[in-house]
């Protein structure tokens, strides 16, 4: 998957609909958008789509969404 593609996915998981372009430097604490439900979606798909396993450890560290892209190694 595309780096693109995967931002927009991103956005589509959290159904971002903010006044602010995401991007990968956007720090997901600071969007209202990034709730358990959206927090277990992200989860769901980085397993589906890219067969990784996030641990809680994992989700601690995930600050950005290039946190995500490196997990998913796109």
């Amino acid at each position: 998957m595309k780096r693109e593609k995967f931002l927009e996915k991103i956005k589509d998981i959290l159904q971002y609909k903010g006044d602010k372009d995401l991007t990968y430097n956007s720090n997901l604490i600071d969007l209202d958008e990034w709730d358990s439900l959206s927090i277990i979606s992200t989860v769901a798909f980085l397993d589906s789509e890219f067969g990784k396993k996030v641990t809680v450890s994992d989700l601690q560290n995930i600050d950005t969404i290039e946190d995500l892209a490196r997990i998913a190694g796109v």
